[in-house]
Parts: structure tokens; sequence; C-alpha cells
């Protein structure tokens, strides 16, 4: 009889590691707004952040559908484009 395998050990990250990842990411998302601020009129952001809600309705549809890798990648995407577009007209919204 074989050796019984030994369980993998799960590490989970430290409570600030955990902040740290949080704060970077909301610092790329913040950077990522200002950038969408920068490169089209705080006018236009409300059509901008409504098309964006389109194609990621659309891509969690495809994904839901048939949950390929690729399929599920441009979820990702499309859920990070729309949180940016949220994001600036947030900013917009704080600058007015």
């Amino acid at each position: 009889m074989g050796k019984k395998p030994k369980r993998r050990v799960f590490r989970r990250p430290s409570p600030q590691q955990r902040t740290e990842d949080a704060a970077r990411d909301r610092q790329r998302l913040d950077a990522a707004a200002q950038a969408l601020l920068g490169a089209m009129p705080a006018d236009q952001l409300a059509g901008e952040l409504q098309a964006r809600e389109w194609l990621l309705t659309e891509a969690d549809r495809v994904a839901q559908l048939d949950p390929n890798p690729m399929n599920l990648s441009r979820y990702r995407y499309a859920r990070s484009q729309y949180d940016v577009a949220r994001a600036a007209l947030a900013l917009a919204a704080r600058a007015s």
C-alpha cells in the first residue's frame, strides 16, 4: 500500500498584507480613473459608464453560458473597466 499523500499547506496572508493589497488595488483604480478623466470630458462619463455596464452585462451572460478561460477573462476585464468608469464618475462628481 502506498504512502498517504500529505495535505497541502494553505497560508493565509496576514491582516497587514491584506490591508496593503487592498490599498494598492485602490491606488491602481484611482490612477486609472484619473487617466480616464484626463482622456474624456466629464460630461461624457455617464455615457461611457452606461456603455461599459452594457459590456459587463454581455460578458457576464456569455461567461455564464460558457465558462471557459477566455470568456472569464473577458468578464474580469469588463468588470475592471466598469469599476474604473464608476470611480471616474465619482471623482468628477466630487470635483464639481
